[in-house]
């Protein structure tokens, strides 16, 4: 309980990503279908903000729900792993992230 509440207060999945692969246990246990509300719960809270005019920000992300038959932690791999690119073949620090803003 300790963990999933603290877990909770990450800024964003990349960083419980992160966490889970810190090590085998921590890994099988986030990724557990009963710890999903970790990921959902960070997912839901994360945002990206533009600045509109000095001292001012509007919200401008927030993350998707994952697509049927996905689970939360695949999702935050999917948006936030690094990789080759499918098209350019150049690897990309992330590579959905443009899709995801739009």
């Amino acid at each position: 309980e300790i963990l999933s509440e603290i877990l909770s207060y990450l800024p964003s999945p990349k960083d419980v990503l992160a966490v889970a692969r810190t090590s085998k246990h921590l890994c099988v246990t986030l990724w557990n279908p009963t710890h999903q509300f970790i990921w959902r719960r960070v997912r839901e809270n994360i945002c990206a903000f533009k600045l509109d005019a000095p001292d001012t920000y509007t919200a401008v992300l927030h993350l998707p729900e994952p697509p049927p038959g996905w689970t939360e932690p695949g999702l935050a791999a999917f948006l936030f792993d690094e990789g080759v690119c499918d098209v350019c073949r150049l690897p990309q620090l992330l590579l959905v992230l443009s899709h995801v803003i739009r």
